[in-house]
C-alpha cells in the first residue's frame, strides 16, 4: 500500500508527463501533418558581448541564410557585439521607461506580458530561450499560447539554479519546455529525469570564418618565423543594480582607501561603464600648500577644505581603471639548430591609483615619505605643506600603458651522433618578466583586476613582481 505521500509524488509525476507530452505534440504537429518550420524566434536579455548573445547571433544569421524566417526579441539595445545579418529582425520586449518606477512584481509581470504580447503578434513556430532569468519568463508567457518554448541552459547548474527561487520556479515552469538544450552531460544530470528525457546536448557552435586559418609563417629550408598577434577591446555598461527581487539606488561608492584616508575612490552607476574612479580633480597647490580642487558646480577652483570629502560638488568621474585595449604579440624562430621565442602584452587607455605616493607623498607624516614629496606637483612653485593631510586627489591617478616582455627564450638543439638512449639534447635560458616599457611611476602597471569592487588601484601592501632567469637542459629518451 502507498502512503498519502507516495500517491500525491505519483500524482503529480503523471502530471509532468502528460504537461510534457502536450508539449510534444504541439512541437511536432506540423511535421505530422508535412508542413516544414518557417519561423524561428530567439529570446535573450541583449545582444552585447557574451556567450550566449554570440550563440544566438551565429544561429540566427545561419537559420537566416537557409530561408527561415528569424526574430530576436530582446529586453534592452546596447551596443552590439556581433553582427546581425539584414534578414534578421530585431524586436523589443522590454520595459518602458513608465515601467521603470514600478514596483518590481509589476516589472516582472509585464516583461511576462509583453513577451506573451510578442509571440502572440509574430506566431513563431517556435520559441528558443537563453540565459537563466529568460527561461522562466518565455515558459510562463508561452502557457496557452500553443507555442512551443525550448530552453537553453547555457551555465553550469550549481550555483545558478540551485538557489530557493530556482527550487520554487523549475518545478513549476520547466514542464512546460517543449525540449532542452544543454552544452555537457554534467549539466543535464542535474535536472529531474523528465527533463532529461526530452533534452539534447548541442556543442557551442563555431563560426565558419575560423575554420581552417592558415598559420602566419615565414619558412625556407634554414628559418621559420611563426607569429601571433592578438588583439581585444573592453567595452561596458552597468544596466541595473536591482532585480526582481532587490532594489537599491542607481549608484554605489565602493573601493574604499583604508585610515587615515577612509575615502572611497570609485563609483558604480547605472549607465555607466564599470570601475570607474570618482573623486576630487586636483589642479594645482597654492600658496599655503593645500590642494587647489575644481568646483564642479560653479567651476571655480578653491582651496581644500575637509568639508569637501563628502560633498558631491567637488567630486568628479576621473578616468577609468578598465583597459580599453588588450594587445598580445607572440613570436617563434628557428635558424637551423637555434629557437628564439618571445611573448609580449599589453594595456592601454585607462588609470592607476598609485595607494602608495596617496600615503606616502605628503609633509604632514614625519614616517615613510617619499622623495617625491619634495617636487612641486603639477610643475607650480608650491610643495604640499604640513597642514595639507593625506586624501584622494586625481593627482595620484596616473597613465596604467604598458607594453611588458612577458618572457624570452633562446635554445639550441646540441647535434647528436646516432644513439640507442639519447635522441635530443636541448639546451636554453629563459627570462620572464624582462622588462615593462611604461609612463607609470608605481611597481608594476599590470593590475589584477580580479576583485570588481577595488579595480585599478595599486596597493601599498603589494608584494613587487619579480624578474626571473632560468638555464635549462632538455634531455629526450
Amino acid at each position: 500500500m502507498r502512503t498519502a505521500a507516495e500517491t500525491k509524488d505519483v500524482a503529480r509525476a503523471t502530471r509532468r508527463r502528460r504537461r510534457i507530452l502536450q508539449s510534444r505534440i504541439l512541437f511536432h504537429e506540423k511535421n505530422r501533418r508535412n508542413i516544414p518550420m518557417q519561423k524561428i524566434a530567439f529570446h535573450l536579455n541583449s545582444l552585447q558581448q557574451g556567450g550566449a548573445e554570440r550563440v544566438v547571433s551565429n544561429l540566427a544569421n545561419r537559420f537566416a541564410k537557409e530561408g527561415y524566417e528569424v526574430v530576436i526579441a530582446t529586453e534592452w539595445y546596447g551596443t552590439d557585439e556581433f553582427a546581425l545579418d539584414q534578414k534578421v529582425r530585431r524586436v523589443h520586449v522590454g520595459l518602458t521607461k513608465e515601467d521603470e518606477n514600478r514596483s518590481r512584481i509589476s516589472k516582472m509581470l509585464r516583461r511576462i506580458w509583453y513577451l506573451r504580447r510578442f509571440m502572440k503578434k509574430e506566431k513563431p513556430d517556435v520559441v528558443v530561450a537563453f540565459t537563466r532569468g529568460v527561461l522562466y519568463r518565455a515558459l510562463a508567457a508561452g502557457i496557452g499560447t500553443g507555442i512551443p518554448v525550448v530552453i537553453s541552459v547555457r551555465t553550469d547548474p550549481v550555483g545558478h539554479y540551485d538557489k530557493k527561487a530556482d527550487k520554487l520556479r523549475i518545478p513549476l515552469l520547466f514542464p512546460h519546455a517543449a525540449g532542452c538544450v544543454f552544452q555537457t552531460e554534467g549539466a543535464k544530470a542535474f535536472f529531474a529525469p523528465y527533463l532529461q528525457e526530452n533534452s539534447r546536448i548541442i556543442l557551442n557552435p563555431l563560426n565558419p570564418k575560423y575554420v581552417g586559418v592558415p598559420e602566419p609563417a615565414v619558412r625556407t629550408k634554414d628559418f621559420e618565423w611563426k607569429t601571433t598577434v592578438t588583439a581585444s577591446h573592453n567595452a561596458n555598461k552597468l544596466l541595473s543594480l536591482s532585480n526582481d527581487l532587490y532594489e537599491t539606488s542607481n549608484q554605489i561608492d565602493h573601493a574604499y582607501l583604508g585610515e587615515p584616508i577612509s575615502l572611497s575612490t570609485q563609483r558604480m552607476e547605472v549607465g555607466r561603464s564599470m570601475g570607474q574612479f570618482y573623486g576630487m580633480k586636483s589642479v594645482g597647490v597654492s600658496e599655503n600648500g593645500l590642494w587647489m580642487v575644481e568646483n564642479t558646480k560653479t567651476g571655480e577652483i578653491e582651496e581644500f577644505t575637509d568639508n569637501m570629502l563628502s560633498n558631491d560638488d567637488y567630486r568628479q568621474y576621473l578616468g577609468n581603471a578598465l583597459p580599453k585595449l588588450y594587445l598580445g604579440w607572440n613570436n617563434s624562430f628557428r635558424y637551423k639548430n637555434f629557437d628564439l621565442s618571445f611573448q609580449m602584452t599589453g594595456q592601454f587607455g585607462f588609470k592607476i591609483l598609485n595607494e602608495p605616493r596617496a600615503y606616502y607623498e605628503n609633509n604632514s607624516i614625519a614616517y615613510n615619505r617619499l622623495k617625491s614629496v619634495q617636487k612641486a606637483p603639477y610643475g607650480g612653485q608650491y610643495t604640499l605643506s604640513t597642514a595639507q593631510k593625506q586624501t584622494f586627489v586625481s593627482y595620484y591617478l596616473e597613465d596604467g600603458d604598458f607594453l611588458k616582455m612577458t618572457n624570452i627564450t633562446l635554445g639550441y638543439n646540441i647535434p647528436l651522433k646516432s644513439s640507442k638512449f639519447v635522441k635530443n639534447i636541448r639546451a636554453y635560458v629563459s627570462a620572464d618578466n624582462l622588462f615593462c616599457i611604461t609612463g607609470y611611476d608605481g611597481l608594476d602597471p599590470e593590475m589584477s583586476n580580479g576583485d570588481i569592487w577595488s579595480l585599478g588601484i595599486d596597493w601599498r601592501d603589494k608584494y613587487p613582481s619579480t624578474r626571473s632567469f632560468t638555464f635549462g637542459l632538455n634531455v629526450s629518451f
